[in-house]
């Protein structure tokens, strides 16, 4: 199967997971840690071609907008949603979900890891709107409760990764 998206991390250092499976397992080995917060097999993110889903199959959860995604059952993800492990607060394991399309963007700037370049919006000006809207969100209500927040940025402010990026990771 082709790549369907990306988990940019929102860490500096860590590497961009390329999603190319139907049925792609992550857990400690993929993320290079031996934390033992994250489950070996910590979630699930699915592809049927036209949606992608997220399904959290760990102890200690998957949060995805700030929001706990219910243990073994599948949760929609979108272009620019926030995936963070552990607790909604844990920068260490924070990823933007950046799905594939075929659009052209601008030149990857550097290695597997390295932040995506394209013209603009930057992918980290987005990723930086994103965790505001998040930590806003937790302030105005308990962690993992719903608020009346404006909506994240989706897909018309993430850029989109086209065939040579896709490749290049």
């Amino acid at each position: 199967m082709a790549t369907y998206g990306f988990l940019q991390p929102l860490v500096s250092g860590a590497e961009a997971i390329a999603l190319r499976d139907a049925e792609h397992r992550i857990g400690r080995a993929e993320l290079s840690t031996t934390r033992k917060l994250v489950s070996k097999q910590h979630l699930v993110i699915t592809s049927s071609g036209t949606a992608v889903e997220i399904k959290d199959t760990s102890v200690n959860g998957t949060f995805v907008n700030g929001l706990r995604v219910p243990k073994e059952q599948t949760h929609p993800l979108r272009s620019g949603d926030v995936i963070t492990l552990i607790s909604a607060e844990a920068v260490d394991f924070a990823y933007v979900f950046v799905r594939r399309r075929n659009e052209a963007v601008g030149p990857v700037g550097g290695t597997t890891g390295a932040p995506l370049a394209p013209s603009s919006p930057s992918v980290e000006d987005a990723q930086a709107a994103i965790i505001r809207k998040l930590l806003a969100a937790q302030s105005l209500g308990s962690p993992g409760t719903a608020t009346s927040s404006p909506p994240l940025p989706r897909e018309d402010t993430i850029p989109a990764i086209d065939d040579a990026t896709a490749d290049a990771v």
